[in-house]
């Protein structure tokens, strides 16, 4: 999937060393945003997934995703 331009600004604001508080914090920021959730989830990257965790919306989960 191809990262849109807030998605690799989100994801260059995590550098590898970023404590868990630090990306509540970036979560707080944002609120909810699934679609950014969803490109952020697609990376692979441990960190930009625990940011996706919290901004998706899990009613717009289902089986598939």
């Amino acid at each position: 999937m191809e990262l849109s331009e807030k998605a690799k600004a989100i994801n260059s604001q995590i550098p590898p060393d970023t404590k868990l508080g630090d990306i509540r914090k970036i979560a707080k920021e944002i609120k909810k945003d699934h679609e950014l959730a969803m490109e952020l989830w697609s990376t692979g990257e441990f960190l930009p997934r625990q940011l996706a965790i919290l901004i998706m919306d899990k009613k717009q989960l289902n089986q598939e995703t």
